[in-house]
């Protein structure tokens, strides 16, 4: 992949502050041609650089739990996904797990917590009883290779959010 130069940068930040402002306006706020700006976001979107989403405002669509549940592996399970033939029936199992909760918006593998967290899930939830309704899926699904399940649970009615989830402060973390 080709290197982006600072017009590449100044092009990135500005899209991810408003991925919706037209390429002429764009122009004339960075003091270049409108053909500049739409062959560099061109060239940033081919690359896989930059992909445009849109955030709702999840109180307002309903939603009024946001959960971030952390499995814990058994190592036994560490173990199957090394197997290769394993390997793929877990992952095809993952993925099938995956298909059924639309809820789910975010989901990895990782490390954490000094308790072998394995998985985090970043889920939304219109209430209680649909958080609870997804944890018992959880354990259904998994419950013979997890240790633990632990949660972080928001609700979006609390007053205690105070940013909301948004990509517009990251140009300051990646410059």
């Amino acid at each position: 992949m080709s290197k982006l130069n600072s017009t590449d940068y100044t092009v990135l930040f500005e899209l991810i502050r408003n991925s919706k402002i037209s390429d002429r306006k764009l122009a004339s706020k960075l003091g270049v041609s409108q053909p500049t700006i739409t062959r560099r976001r061109a060239r940033l979107e081919s690359k896989g650089l930059i992909d445009y989403m849109v955030v709702p405002n999840f109180e307002k669509f309903g939603i009024e739990i946001i959960a971030f549940t952390f499995a814990s592996w058994k190592p036994e399970t560490r173990r199957e996904y090394k197997k290769k033939q394993d390997s793929k029936e877990m992952i095809k199992r993952h993925d099938r797990f995956l298909s059924s909760h639309a809820n789910i918006i975010f989901e990895a593998g990782g490390r954490g917590f000094g308790n072998g967290a394995g998985g985090v899930f970043m889920s939304l939830h219109r209430n209680y009883t649909e958080y609870s309704d997804f944890l018992k899926d959880l354990e259904i699904a998994w419950g013979e290779y997890i240790t633990r399940i632990n949660s972080f649970v928001v609700s979006t009615r609390s007053g205690q959010i105070r940013r909301h989830f948004t990509f517009k402060y990251l140009k300051d973390y990646i410059k």
